[in-house]
């Protein structure tokens, strides 16, 4: 069963404990509750370079794939610590760009963890019971 979403943005701190959060990373998480798994955004190298290029706060994105990838691998272990899976979704940029302009949002951490929400949502829509 699929609950309601809780939206969760993690922005890097570059090594320095977050007062809101566990992760120190600009990991795009959603909770989507099904069961304990967790959906989260996912790049590849390539997607990662277009997301830099096209998000509206690419400032605070990491450099490179590479410490990208470790702030992700962090945030997954720090779900882990809460009892929770990570799903990772693999996130497609150039529909990510459209979902945004249908949805008048900019490209933020916050417009890429309500994609993930829908896309989530999508692939396992809820259930009654």
């Amino acid at each position: 069963m699929i609950g309601e979403g809780l939206l969760l943005s993690f922005r890097p701190t570059h090594g320095k404990p977050h007062a809101n959060s566990i992760f120190n990373s600009e990991v795009n998480a959603t909770i989507s509750v099904i069961s304990n798994m967790v959906a989260i955004c996912f790049y590849t190298p390539a997607s990662y370079e277009e997301l830099k290029e096209v998000a509206d706060d690419r400032k605070v994105l990491c450099d490179t794939y590479a410490d990208w990838l470790v702030e992700f691998s962090k945030a997954v272990r720090g779900l882990k610590e809460q009892g929770l899976e990570a799903m990772p979704v693999n996130i497609n940029i150039s529909e990510l760009k459209k979902w945004c302009k249908q949805n008048n949002l900019k490209n933020t951490s916050s417009s890429r963890s309500k994609y993930v929400l829908e896309i989530s949502n999508s692939q396992f829509p809820k259930m009654d019971h």
